[in-house]
């Protein structure tokens, strides 16, 4: 099973049992270090969570010389960081996994930031379908409530007026769907969960509500170009949509 933990406000993993237990021996996770896996209710200190492995008191206490690496979190020594550009540096453990990201065309910006697979178009496409479907059920539910009580009202005779309040909300409903599960702690709409998809910027760093609201309208652009905004992602070297570049934002596999 995976474990994911929190180093300098980051969230790191997944990383397996095994690696698990290494990082805990070696002092990279220790008792207070905050933990997550599947099955928890939320995130935990090391210490609270009953089957997990125990860091060990160590003889030797930390120094001013003893950091965690950047990129992977582990312990290491200062003078061992390795500076790779961008004012950034990694243990020499992550030095050829950097190397090797550059053969492969990642910038250092982009190295290691990014907790999961870039998602490609069909996955994404199976979300936006979900997402259609479940925003059609939802529209057609209001808008017939909404159509009825109008009609009551004005004795049937405010057929304009019920197709214009059915499309004034079905926009609402759109923009607010879309803003606030990507911008909430979800960071995915309902479709983009069911298939294991996340939301996040460039720098793997959380999708506020701002940016969710921007995202939302540039969307509108990448639609009425006769949706090849969102085709972009097919043949996009970072898989991103014409909305993603904007925005600077990505889509990853959380899985």
């Amino acid at each position: 099973m995976n474990w994911y933990y929190a180093l300098n406000d980051q969230q790191i993993g997944p990383v397996s049992d095994s690696d698990f237990a290494n990082l805990v021996a070696n002092g990279t996770i220790q008792s207070e270090t905050r933990v997550w896996r599947e099955g928890m209710a939320d995130w935990q200190p090391l210490s609270q969570v009953p089957d997990a492995p125990r860091a060990a008191t160590s003889s030797h206490p930390l120094t001013d010389n003893d950091v965690h690496c950047p990129n992977c979190g582990t312990l290491t020594k200062a003078s061992t960081l390795i500076p790779v550009g961008n004012d950034k540096t990694v243990c020499p453990s992550c030095r050829e996994q950097y190397l090797q990201q550059v053969r492969e065309g990642v910038t250092v910006q982009e190295f290691g930031n990014l907790e999961g697979e870039l998602a490609g178009f069909w996955i994404r496409a199976g979300a936006v379908i979900i997402d259609g479907i479940i925003l059609n059920v939802v529209q057609y539910g209001i808008g017939f409530i909404l159509g009825f009580a109008v009609a009551a009202a004005s004795g049937g005779d405010a057929l304009g007026l019920v197709e214009l309040i059915a499309s004034l909300v079905g926009v609402v409903i759109n923009f607010a769907y879309a803003i606030g599960f990507l911008g909430s702690k979800m960071q995915a709409t309902p479709g983009m969960k069911l298939l294991k998809l996340r939301i996040c910027t460039s720098e793997g760093e959380r999708v506020g509500y701002g940016r969710a609201t921007g995202r939302a309208f540039a969307a509108i652009l990448s639609g009425i170009i006769l949706g090849i905004g969102y085709l972009m992602c097919a043949w996009d070297s970072e898989k991103r949509t014409l909305h993603d570049m904007i925005c600077d934002t990505r889509v990853i596999r959380t899985f």
